[in-house]
């Protein structure tokens, strides 16, 4: 029998196909943000690293949140500087913790979304005066004028002269001239004081010069339980404090206004309270907080 062969010839078409992964996005780890009295330090934002990790371009980004106060919805816009930005940054902050939701879209109309919570570190400043006065060859304890931060929190000062411990939150000093001493604080997130403002000023009074307001300033009522009344018969009042007996300062103020001070707010006890005039005389007194 006669054989037929067929050939048969296949002709195959390679297609250039695109393939492309799936979106991921990365709104980063939970993180604290860093917080002075004057605002965020420098990289305070949210976002991964990169944020957007794959997907096919254009991509749109949103970022969410909401906190309510009273009858006032708050959302991402009203804390962060661009909503549709990979690493906004923050411009306010809400009640800590926050959450923040990410959306991202991709070319693909791919969707994929993330969330990131966001603590705050925060330091304010004590608006009084952080001054001191002492005689010289006394000793008197230093506190920092910043507080906040997350504990523990530690403590640097400079410059080290005449300072029982740096690394106290409040070392006892002897300095024999003026002396100002700075204090960088640390906490346990990392976040540090950038501002030239947490000091201690401790004024020294040469031994031969110092004076006393004694006979010419009146202190009443003492025991007293809300105002204190400072009244001085010669000059005027340039500065006061108040320590209580381990030498902490409570209260500082310039001026004495109306001669009445308000102690109302400190828990029962002895104090001590110093008194300086225009011509640096000072005066030292016990009062009793009842």
């Amino acid at each position: 029998m006669k054989k037929t062969i067929f050939t048969i010839f296949i002709s195959v078409i390679y297609l250039n196909l695109s393939f492309s992964q799936a979106l991921v996005i990365d709104a980063g780890v939970d993180k604290y943000i860093c917080m002075n009295s004057t605002g965020f330090q420098p990289g305070s934002g949210i976002g991964g690293s990169p944020t957007i990790i794959s997907g096919v371009p254009p991509f749109e980004i949103k970022w969410e949140t909401q906190q309510s106060i009273g009858s006032a919805v708050f959302t991402a816009s009203d804390f962060l500087n661009d909503t549709t930005s990979a690493n906004p940054l923050f411009i306010d902050f809400g009640f800590p913790p926050m959450t923040f939701y990410i959306t991202v879209k991709d070319g693909l109309n791919q969707i994929a979304k993330d969330t990131i919570i966001v603590n705050l570190s925060s330091y304010s400043i004590i608006p009084e005066p952080n001054i001191q006065y002492i005689t010289a060859g006394d000793t008197t304890i230093i506190s920092p004028n910043l507080f906040g931060g997350v504990p523990p929190i530690s403590y640097s000062w400079s410059p080290n002269y005449n300072i029982s411990d740096t690394s106290s939150s409040m070392p006892n000093v002897w300095p024999s001239q003026s002396t100002t001493y700075q204090c960088t604080i640390t906490d346990a997130v990392g976040c540090v004081n950038t501002e030239n403002i947490n000091y201690a000023t401790v004024n020294v009074w040469p031994v031969n010069t110092k004076q006393t307001l004694i006979e010419d300033l009146k202190i009443y009522p003492n025991p007293t339980q809300d105002y204190l009344v400072i009244k001085l018969e010669k000059g005027e009042i340039q500065h006061l404090k108040i320590t209580d007996m381990s030498g902490r300062i409570i209260l500082q103020q310039s001026k004495v206004i109306n001669n009445q001070i308000d102690i109302s707010h400190l828990v029962s006890g002895t104090y001590i309270l110093k008194v300086e005039d225009e011509k640096g005389s000072i005066g030292s007194f016990q009062i009793l907080k009842q």
